[in-house]
């Protein structure tokens, strides 16, 4: 890639890639557990993935530091050899029923459902931090003030230490559809006020 016109398809392809990752992740593991288990497992889940996204997000920041095109493209090649040894160990877990196996219709289950349509826009639009998190503010450090460009990956290993740490504490917390509200709206507050201060 040397070219703006040559990075955007490219980036395209990748960010499609990444983002079916995390559905079909949830989708498997809901799939192999039972339902009083599946919170538990799903706050495990996410704690794990904070502490490899904190070990890249270290590795992220001594490449940007050393700002070299083979430091970048040996990142890039870690990332697609770990993404290789992931699919292969995927394939040794067990197979997970579909819904055809079982006779059900997402069509019918998802247009039917209009408290989870609701439920869905709204958390849609509440994800959108991860967008800001990972675009808008490292642009804003990079274009808007005189930190060096490593403290990006400072504030990401950051950000996945935090949720190592409060993850599965906040998983307890929404173990029911009340407490799970209940825990969403406490997250609005401090996005927000990071709005604000932003």
């Amino acid at each position: 890639v040397h070219s703006l016109w040559s990075f955007i398809p490219v980036t395209c392809v990748f960010l499609t890639a990444e983002r079916t990752v995390p559905s079909i992740r949830v989708a498997l593991v809901c799939g192999l557990t039972e339902d009083r288990e599946r919170l538990g497992h799903l706050a495990s889940l996410r704690v794990v993935q904070s502490g490899g996204a904190s070990l890249g997000a270290g590795i992220g920041t001594l490449v940007l530091y050393l700002d070299t095109r083979a430091a970048f493209l040996t990142l890039l090649y870690l990332y697609g050899g770990f993404a290789l040894v992931s699919v292969a160990a995927i394939r040794r877990l067990p197979a997970v029923s579909s819904l055809r196996d079982r006779g059900l219709k997402r069509k019918a289950m998802v247009v039917r459902d209009a408290p989870f349509l609701v439920v869905t826009v709204l958390f849609a639009l509440l994800a959108l931090n991860w967008g800001l998190l990972a675009v808008g503010v490292p642009l804003w450090v990079v274009g808007h003030t005189d930190a060096p460009t490593w403290t990006i990956g400072v504030m990401f290993a950051l950000n996945t230490l935090g949720v190592m740490f409060f993850q599965r504490r906040a998983g307890r917390a929404s173990a029911t559809v009340p407490g799970a509200a209940r825990s969403a709206a406490l997250c609005v507050v401090p996005l927000v006020c990071a709005c604000v201060l932003f």
